[in-house]
């Protein structure tokens, strides 16, 4: 057809073109750029840098509120560098859940048990509170000494993550002290009706400020 004639003609003119010294449309066929593709995720791939460098190097990624773990499940599976991921829930249902979707996953192999101390490289599954584990877990990690203090406590984490049922608010301060310098919190709240303007004296009591809504986040 006529437009496939035109576009036959443009690619070739394109390639002559590329050929022209300093000329920058140059065409790339698709192999170079899934060979140089292949070259750049071999490169960043996380878990073989975790197996070479050791125990200093990759993520460790707490779930402190994770139900059945899925988010954590994906944590470990999607995400290069994830040298540890902790699986945290109040509730026994919520802990064996998790275990069961773990093993579901195929990942039973990489479960850390209880005698494993902090930063082996897997899964782990606890039950415990929250707030509890984070403050427990203030401290700076690679430190060579410890003062008497901080031989009670646990490394920082490089990422939390929050998803609280309402309110993060009283998970706030501890989240914010178990995270490493640099590292990543993440906060999901299911509290839109105070956050988004609909309950603006809920949004104070809970949070210490007043909500502004503007465009579609107008509290209805």
């Amino acid at each position: 057809s006529a437009v496939a004639d035109t576009e036959s003609l443009e690619g070739r003119n394109i390639e002559q073109l590329g050929k022209k010294k300093g000329d920058p449309r140059i065409r790339i066929s698709e192999a170079d750029i899934q060979a140089k593709a292949d070259e750049f995720a071999k490169s960043i791939n996380g878990r073989d840098l975790v197996k070479e460098n050791g125990a200093e190097r990759g993520i460790r990624v707490l779930d402190a509120l994770a139900a059945s773990g899925l988010r954590s499940i994906r944590y470990w599976k999607e995400v290069p560098g994830v040298k540890e991921v902790i699986i945290n829930d109040l509730t026994e249902a919520a802990v064996e859940q998790a275990k069961e979707n773990v093993a579901f996953n195929g990942l039973s192999k990489v479960l850390i048990d209880d005698s494993d101390t902090d930063g082996a490289t897997g899964i782990r599954v606890q039950q415990g509170d929250a707030t509890h584990v984070m403050y427990v877990s203030r401290r700076p990690p690679g430190l060579r000494e410890y003062t008497y203090p901080q031989s009670f406590q646990r490394d920082q984490f490089d990422v939390i993550d929050l998803d609280p049922y309402g309110s993060s608010a009283p998970f706030n301060d501890g989240a914010v002290q178990a995270v490493v310098n640099g590292g990543m919190l993440a906060v999901t709240c299911t509290d839109m009706a105070a956050l988004g303007g609909s309950h603006p004296e809920t949004c104070y009591g809970r949070y210490g400020s007043m909500p502004i809504t503007r465009g579609k986040c107008a509290g209805r």
